[in-house]
């Protein structure tokens, strides 16, 4: 019997502060990394910035972390803050906490500064893709004067995994495209602007795109009467 597994490639944080936008996705590892756009901060070469990995399935807690309630072994998110040197192309860990599926704390390092370590990033890497994003964040016109359109809560895929699929095994990720006015709510129904190549995937990743929450784009301040999201919704069945 197969366990069922869904990719979330869009989260919501219960930090209304957060602003939560998705910077990569690390197919080998069954990944996905967003950035806090809201808490990113700048001085000079500087920035510090709080990223959130998100699992499809659940991992194992390494060695070091405090705080583990009795009787827990795995975590499904880590939420870990940063600091980065731009001009030497280095990173260093301040904080680094682990959630449970059901968001819950489920351990937690905290590094002094006195004892953080800067380490360089190797070309081709996941750290300097993410170290490329975080420098570079806001240098482009459209990050400068607005922000784009995003999620406030998103569905959870896994009640709309259609029960056919499951039995016929069908697996896929088609991307959604959702267009909200100034409110936040969808304008029109959701659209399949890439098939997953099976109609009942399809029609259930609309009927998440439908069930989740949205806030529009702005442009200098103000929500624009329509903006449009693309994403993907993972439907992945794995032993």
């Amino acid at each position: 019997m197969r366990n069922l597994l869904i990719g979330l490639l869009l989260v919501a944080s219960a930090a209304q502060a957060e602003t939560w936008q998705q910077i990569a996705e690390f197919e080998s590892k069954g990944s996905v990394m967003f950035l806090d756009t809201a808490g990113l901060t700048r001085a000079g070469q500087h920035r510090k910035a709080r990223l959130k990995l998100v699992y499809n399935s659940e991992q194992a807690i390494p060695d070091g972390y405090g705080g583990k309630p009795p009787n827990v072994s795995t975590y499904r998110s880590d939420m870990n803050d940063y600091d980065f040197n731009c001009a030497e192309r280095s990173i260093a860990l301040s904080q680094s906490i682990l959630h449970s599926a059901e968001n819950q704390v489920v351990g937690r390092i905290d590094i002094p500064k006195r004892a953080r370590t800067f380490r360089k990033v190797q070309p081709g890497t996941a750290p300097e893709q993410i170290l490329e994003t975080v420098c570079h964040w806001g240098e482009s016109r459209e990050e400068k004067t607005g922000a784009p359109t995003q999620v406030t809560r998103a569905a959870n895929p896994i009640d709309y995994y259609p029960a056919g699929s499951v039995r016929r095994q069908e697996q896929g990720a088609p991307v959604i495209e959702a267009c909200v006015g100034p409110d936040g709510q969808l304008l029109r129904e959701p659209t399949v602007a890439m098939t997953s190549g099976y109609p009942d995937l399809d029609a259930a990743a609309i009927s998440v795109a439908k069930a989740t929450r949205y806030a529009a784009a702005t442009e200098n301040g103000s929500p624009l009467p329509e903006s449009c999201l693309k994403f993907k919704i993972k439907f992945v069945l794995k032993d």
